[in-house]
């Protein structure tokens, strides 16, 4: 008996004419097969019709069972490194000073798969399908296969490492690498030169990117292998993170500054910062500024529950030579508050304005606009660089006096008590110009669950 396809099948080289003889001997020699291999007794015994010949090998009057082919597997696999870097390609970014891939990342992978040089080889060729996906198995590049079309000067097979798989061939498989060598013996084959580039990476937050390969042969498939980088040098691992979402929301880009939603801006530190305005950079690290984290497309406090936020991200990979920072270390203490701010130029659009209506896309946040308490800061600043005008940073949520307004002074109590927290009314001093610029900054005290989408902003002689 041998295996064909990994379907038993039964051979013979003799047989007599008479059917009774026929079936007398079929089943004398199916018990003898099935005393020798265990395995075929719970299976189904192939029907003999008349004018069939069930046909059986034998040498020597003994029954032969042929070794089963083993089965193909992929045994070690991993996204090796980025293939471009920072300075070249623009393969990654960094958001709130934390790396991630874009959407159009390239992926240089390796893996390496037992039985692919075997004698059975699939007629077509085909070696393995790689794609590249989220945590949740959400495709993020198209699947790619690689046949023995793919195989070229470029992209060429080795023989994977005796010990320390992990380790990159550089050992080409069958002198040239460029055809397999069939055998009963195979060596193991690593593919190590191929790469996928991201084809769905827009909009995603994913921290645990993997790669999964299926290797096939004449005998079937592999089952499906999953991976994320591991270094060939010493076998460490570690996950691959994406927040394109994020590099989508991200504002800090000048031209923001004129749309309605606004730039954002530094928000310097403390409760009136005197620094602050410059279009916010994101090479900074969280724990040498205030301001909040950006993070799957939304600004938190540190206490935010809705995504993985203020992390210890030292143990994510990145190329171009960057570094993942710790901000584990960020206490989430009441005392300390996280600040985003936003810069609006051109709101006062003709003549000028004495109101402001932000309307606020957020989450956690409460106020009482009658007494003016609340879990979090708002607060307005405006300057007219053209007459020299600049107010402090007046409280958008206390409620103004009946004193008014005054020179606007720092802490200045500026809001209407009939507004609300998705849509803030607030005062500003009456006749401010069209050369005013607009800041507006959230305060998130650290122990809240609460996070900032956006701000638009209205400016006009009534409120809106």
């Amino acid at each position: 008996m041998s295996h064909l396809l990994g379907v038993p099948s039964v051979l013979c080289t003799h047989f007599v004419e008479a059917r009774t003889d026929i079936l007398r001997k079929v089943s004398r020699y199916l018990d003898l097969l099935k005393a020798v291999c265990p395995r075929l007794a719970g299976m189904p015994v192939a029907s003999v019709e008349d004018g069939e010949l069930l046909r059986c090998m034998r040498r020597g009057g003994v029954v032969v069972i042929s070794d089963t082919p083993r089965q193909l597997r992929v045994v070690a696999d991993r996204l090796e490194q980025l293939r471009r870097d920072e300075a070249t390609a623009g393969a990654v970014s960094r958001v709130s000073g934390v790396p991630t891939l874009l959407a159009t990342s390239n992926l240089k992978y390796q893996f390496n798969v037992t039985e692919l040089a075997h004698r059975f080889l699939a007629p077509a060729r085909k070696f393995a399908d790689v794609s590249v996906t989220t945590s949740g198995w959400t495709a993020l590049a198209a699947s790619a296969s690689i046949s023995a079309s793919s195989i070229n000067a470029s992209n060429r097979l080795y023989t994977a490492p005796a010990s320390n798989k992990y380790a990159t061939s550089a050992t080409l498989h069958n002198g040239t690498g460029m055809v397999l060598a069939p055998s009963s013996t195979p060596e193991e084959i690593q593919l190590n030169t191929f790469s996928v580039t991201l084809t769905s990476g827009a909009g995603k937050f994913d921290e645990g990117v993997v790669v999964k390969a299926v290797a096939y042969n004449l005998v079937g498939n592999s089952s499906e292998a999953t991976g994320a980088y591991l270094n060939p040098a010493d076998g460490t691992t570690r996950a691959l993170r994406i927040d394109t979402v994020s590099v989508a929301a991200d504002r800090s880009a000048a031209s923001f500054a004129s749309n309605s939603a606004g730039q954002h801006v530094s928000s310097g530190t403390g409760t009136y910062p005197s620094t602050y305005g410059a279009a916010y950079d994101h090479t900074q690290l969280l724990t040498s500024n205030e301001d909040a984290q950006l993070v799957s497309g939304v600004y938190v406090s540190r206490s935010y529950s809705g995504a993985l936020c203020y992390r210890d991200y030292t143990g994510f990979y990145t190329s171009g030579g960057l570094t993942f920072p710790d901000y584990s270390t960020i206490s989430a203490s009441s005392a300390l508050t996280r600040w985003v701010t936003f810069k609006y130029t051109g709101r006062i659009v003709s003549g000028s304005a004495n109101y402001v209506t932000i309307d606020m896309v957020s989450s956690g946040l409460t106020a009482d606009f009658s007494t003016g308490v609340a879990n979090h800061a708002l607060q307005i600043k405006v300057v007219d660089s053209a007459n020299t005008y600049t107010t402090g940073w007046m409280n958008c949520i206390a409620p103004i006096l009946g004193t008014g307004l005054g020179a606007g002074s720092d802490g200045t109590a500026c809001g209407y008590d009939q507004q609300t927290v998705a849509k803030r009314k607030v005062y500003i001093l009456t006749g401010s110009p069209s050369t005013c610029t607009i800041y507006v900054r959230v305060g998130m005290p650290n122990n809240i669950d609460a996070s900032i989408t956006s701000a638009t902003v209205t400016a006009s002689t009534a409120f809106v």
